[in-house]
């Protein structure tokens, strides 16, 4: 499958720039330079297809113009004044340092959606997430957002002249049991990493674990990602191997349930962009299987990307949103799996683990120079091995917290744990690139450059070669512009 057989892939793209637009709009950066890009793209359209397809180009560019529109708008009503004085507001985060620091969405707005703020409270002050407090103050948007508050979808801060507590957090809901469950089950060498793998929940991991991770390039690891999934539907589909012997048209129960049991796990884990990624990924290719008896797994992401985005604008803008799907999408786009499949299982996973490794870090390690001004150049060596402990230590435990009171399998998982960090902490030992300035604009143009040149020489294609070094030129220039007036 190809990019042209993806018109999603096109929607997206042309859906993002809408949100881009508006944000730049926002923030006031939206200067003359926008028209020397507008012109830049309009003599490559002229020199390339116009002469050739005006009429349908002429079509696509008016249909695209709308869906720009579209993100344009879907970014600006999460930024409109709301006129109150009180508020009922959720808690999704508390901080404390002198004062709580806290991170909530405004329940039961006049709007369609649930506007999130961050406010400030007396340290004193008991309040823990998921509690639901009463505000009496005023409400602002946040002109400039600071990156961190942008990726988060917050653009309100809450000034709290009165506050009480409405509703204390569930303890005995569902989801606390789980977490409370994960908790007790393992030991406490190992109670960090099984909260972070089983509950998305890594505050439990001490400072030595998360910097061992972090050298290593390995902290990917630890987060909530189609990984996951991919263990969950393995294991339910095992359990569901019966399915096999009854008639065909049977079958698709088995990919509804496995669906369910997905959802389920879902609403018990912490939120994250990956899981969201990799959940509607699997619900989308399970329809596409059955519908069509195929899938093409570029127009599944992107349209997938188009879905969350569309209902959260400003994921666009989490560091966690981007690398998940950069990582994913660069599996998509060279789809290695088919080459190798008649090989030996050995060395297919060795090779799997490997060019996986290469792929993933292909488009995203501009955006990890950028933000942590370092790169691990040995993750994809250390990868090999560790992603096998990580696949494995996720089975074994499952298998503890489904028959923890039947046998103690936690001493393997110390044991596997315990491995991982010596096989990790090698590689820490070895020297790094550290200290690497990249502006933001170099390197979200250089991602943009290698997928383009990356995808023209794996398919052949000459196009892309031109479109990449068309717009390495458009980021080039509005780098050197930006400087100059900085």
């Amino acid at each position: 499958m190809t990019i042209r057989q993806a018109p999603f892939f096109w929607i997206n793209i042309f859906f993002i720039l809408g949100i881009l637009i508006a944000e730049q709009c926002t923030t006031n950066h939206l200067n003359n330079w926008s028209v020397v890009s507008i012109g830049l793209w309009s003599l490559f359209l002229l020199l390339f297809y116009i002469r050739k397809y005006f009429s349908p180009v002429l079509l696509l560019s008016f249909l695209f113009c709308n869906i720009i529109l579209i993100g344009f708008i879907s970014d600006k009503h999460q930024k409109v004044a709301i006129e109150s004085d009180t508020f009922l507001v959720k808690v999704l985060k508390v901080k404390s340092s002198k004062n709580h620091y806290v991170e909530g969405e405004i329940l039961h707005s006049d709007q369609f959606y649930s506007p999130k703020v961050y406010f400030y409270l007396p340290k004193d002050y008991l309040i823990h997430t998921d509690d639901q407090v009463y505000i009496k103050g005023s409400l602002e948007v946040i002109s400039k957002p600071k990156n961190y508050h942008r990726a988060r979808g917050i653009f309100y801060k809450l000034k709290a002249d009165q506050y009480c507590l409405n509703a204390q957090k569930d303890l005995n809901s569902w989801t606390s049991r789980y977490r409370r469950f994960v908790q007790n089950t393992f030991s406490s060498s190992s109670k960090g990493i099984a909260m972070a793998l089983f509950c998305g929940n890594k505050s439990y991991l001490s400072t030595s674990t998360k910097d061992i991770f972090y050298k290593s390039g390995s902290m990917h690891l630890l987060a909530l990602s189609g990984m996951h999934i991919g263990i969950l539907v393995v294991l339910l589909h095992s359990l569901l191997f019966w399915f096999r012997w009854l008639p065909k048209k049977y079958h698709i129960i088995r990919w509804v349930l496995t669906c369910i049991g997905v959802f389920i796990f879902c609403m018990f884990v912490q939120e994250s962009a990956s899981i969201y990624r990799a959940s509607l990924m699997l619900y989308l290719s399970a329809i596409s299987l059955q519908v069509r008896n195929k899938i093409n797994p570029i127009n599944v992401i992107s349209f997938t990307s188009f879905v969350l985005l569309l209902q959260s604008p400003y994921l666009l803008f989490s560091l966690s949103f981007q690398l998940s799907f950069l990582a994913v999408f660069s599996l998509c786009l060279f789809p290695y799996w088919s080459m190798i499949d008649k090989w030996n299982w050995v060395y297919k996973t060795v090779f799997s683990l490997f060019l996986m490794g290469i792929l993933t870090n292909l488009f995203t390690f501009p955006i990890v120079v950028h933000h942590f001004h370092y790169f691990a150049v040995w993750g994809m060596i250390s990868g090999i091995l560790s992603g096998i402990l990580i696949t494995v230590m996720v089975y074994i435990g499952g298998l503890c917290l489904l028959f923890s009171q039947i046998i103690d399998l936690t001493l393997l998982f110390d044991q596997l744990f315990e491995l991982l960090l010596w096989w990790l902490e090698i590689f820490n030992r070895l020297p790094q690139i550290s200290s690497i300035q990249l502006p933001s604009v170099l390197a979200y143009g250089l991602v943009v450059c290698l997928i383009c040149f990356a995808y023209g020489f794996y398919q052949k294609d000459r196009t892309w070669n031109k479109i990449g070094l068309f717009f390495g030129l458009c980021f080039l220039s509005y780098h050197f512009f930006l400087f100059d007036n900085s």
